[in-house]
């Protein structure tokens, strides 16, 4: 059956709250590296990985069943097989990778977990590589790096680094060894990183473009040429709006919507049956006194007295105790549905009447819709958007809390994605048909007046005279570089990287806005010195051109892989199951302490 039951035990009852299970809420918030000046190097070290696309890691509970053979079915990366344990290893340090990039633990869906895949692979491949070419990190070089991380005017700090992996440990569940076997394989990673980039030849050329493209000085000539279009300038047809919905089919796909069968136990019919004492309100009182602290206008604490709340303590009370009660009677209806039923809807009802309830029907809604004006309607949806179609077990739900009332879902029928009919749309379809005609008509007569432009000053006109005509405003900027543009200049962003490759004489490309178009002359340009040795821009593309080729051995060392294939492995009998004791959330932060020199940066 549907695993939606949520239950916590309140601090203000002994009652036990269900709700259905939804999408796993975020942590606290995001983990910050807190240790002021070694920020910096941190992102250096451990952000790389995020610049060479290795992104997203996971933990161990996706990982097929651990095994230190590798079979005939095994995948392959370079042509030999790879261990499932290798595989399980480089998921280990994915995590970490995970955690430290984004500052927030790993989520189970599918598009983390073909990205996850993929990361995983890569460590794989990086660790072989290094295993070949005698790069693996050593222990002596670990500590080094460790020491030289968390560091304190240039001298080791062991208290810092201890607060650093209790910190870790605490917010994402990541023991010392695997943080430690993290920095090892990023230490390997940029050895693999700067042998490649080593073997990499900058031609002279390279290096002047990119001294001047950064250093030359620039001056520019730039109007906005207003530029009119209406809605009377086009005609759509019929003929038009039917080959733009035919063309277009995703722009207007309607969500996957389902109908439940449900019923409702509302609380309010239990209330009469809950009853709770003075002395049963004061225990609850003074167990959670802090809840009851009142602030006046001078900023002072007091508390409230008893007195003045018994009431309101009394009705949450038996408003939890109601809850459970519901929530019990939602549990054995539940327990009571069989689940090797062929006809799981006629099952459900079957069962329904057995308790003396009548099922409503409810109408079709999609994921995020709002359903049946209920309090906490997202936990509704969630539910009956777990339920599997014709899947005895998963087609109804465990009990769902949802404000006043405790529900039981059966899935009734599914509409899948579709596209919505012509007709149900034509008046969206006729609007962005509109907008796209507007927007090419626009684009037309911008081009054409910028052309105009440009012959006028070709033809010997300057500028500011050629864009008079249009009752334009021509605008002249001081000399800037592009690392001190002229801000005041609109879509200045846009200009500097129209002329950084554009000669004194030239146009930029026009940029056409809502209501004109930017044109911009290259006044002048020349030659400037902000001290750039060329060596250390020989040494930057030689580091830039480096990760280019770390990529495509990357991705040539992995094209034998079938990640999709892997991904149906980890739903396969051979997937190991999580203890009964753990939750979900704890199995795939489990602590393994192992150590696993891999990782892609």
């Amino acid at each position: 059956m549907c695993s939606s039951t949520k239950t916590s035990m309140s601090d203000k009852s002994t009652s036990i709250e269900s709700s259905p299970k939804s999408p796993r809420p975020p942590a606290p918030k995001p983990y910050r590296f807190v240790f002021g000046p070694m920020r910096k190097r941190l992102i250096l070290i451990f952000g790389g990985v995020v610049v060479f696309s290795f992104l997203l890691g996971y933990g161990p509970g996706s990982c097929i069943r651990m095994s230190s053979v590798a079979t005939d079915d095994s995948p392959t990366v370079g042509g030999m097989a790879v261990k499932p344990i290798e595989l399980q290893e480089a998921r280990r340090l994915a995590i970490v990778q995970y955690c430290l990039s984004f500052g927030d633990k790993p989520r189970n869906n599918e598009e983390d977990m073909n990205l996850i895949d993929r990361t995983a692979w890569s460590h794989v491949a990086a660790r072989r590589l290094a295993e070949r070419l005698g790069m693996m990190t050593g222990t002596d070089e670990l500590r080094e790096e460790i020491e030289r991380t968390f560091s304190k005017d240039g001298k080791y700090d062991p208290v810092e680094y201890e607060r650093q992996k209790g910190l870790l440990a605490m917010n994402f569940g990541i023991g010392p060894a695997d943080f430690e076997s993290y920095i090892r394989s990023n230490l390997t990673v940029r050895k693999l990183l700067d042998v490649m980039s080593a073997a990499c030849w900058i031609p002279p050329f390279e290096v002047h473009r990119y001294m001047s493209r950064y250093t030359d000085s620039f001056v520019l000539d730039y109007a906005h040429l207003p530029v009119q279009v209406a809605d009377t300038d086009i005609k759509i047809t019929l003929d038009d709006m039917l080959s733009f919905h035919e063309d277009n089919p995703s722009m207007f796909q309607e969500p996957e919507m389902r109908r439940v069968n449900y019923v409702a136990f509302p609380l309010s019919d239990y209330m009469d049956e809950t009853s709770v004492t003075d002395k049963e309100a004061r225990d609850l009182y003074d167990r959670n006194y802090e809840d009851y602290i009142s602030i006046d206008t001078n900023n002072l604490e007091s508390i409230i007295p008893f007195e003045d709340v018994r009431d309101e303590i009394r009705d949450e009370i038996r408003t939890d105790m109601a809850r459970d009660m519901a929530e019990r009677k939602a549990m054995d209806l539940v327990l009571a549905i069989p689940t090797d039923a062929v006809e799981t809807t006629k099952a459900f009802d079957t069962t329904c009447a057995a308790y003396q309830l009548e099922p409503s029907l409810s109408p079709y809604f999609a994921r995020y819709d709002d359903v049946l004006d209920i309090v906490d309607a997202h936990d509704f949806a969630e539910a009956t958007f777990e339920l599997i179609e014709g899947d005895a077990q998963r087609s109804f739900s465990d009990p769902v809390t949802c404000g006043d009332r405790v529900f039981v879902l059966s899935l009734d029928s599914i509409l899948p994605t579709r596209t919505a009919a012509f007709e149900s749309v034509s008046n969206r379809v006729q609007t962005l048909v509109l907008s796209k005609a507007l927007a090419e008509l626009r684009e037309s007569r911008s081009q054409d007046i910028a052309d105009t432009v440009k012959l006028a000053v070709k033809a010997g006109t300057n500028f500011a005279d050629a864009v008079l005509p249009f009752g334009a405003e021509p605008f002249r900027t001081d000399p800037f570089s592009l690392f001190s543009p002229d801000t005041n200049m609109p879509q200045s962003q846009a200009f500097l990287t129209a002329v950084a490759s554009r000669h004194a004489g030239e146009f930029a490309e026009p940029i056409i806005e809502t209501n004109g178009v930017l044109v911009a002359f290259v006044a002048e340009r020349k030659p400037g010195d902000l001290g750039l040795d060329p060596r250390y821009v020989v040494h930057l593309l030689k580091q830039e051109r480096g990760s280019l080729v770390y990529q495509d051995w990357l991705a040539q060392e992995l094209k034998e892989v079938d990640f999709a294939g892997e991904n149906a492995s980890r739903s396969s009998d051979d997937e190991p199951e999580p203890d009964a004791t753990e939750s979900e959330d704890d199995y795939l932060q489990s602590d393994d302490q192992s150590q696993v020199p891999v990782d892609t940066e």
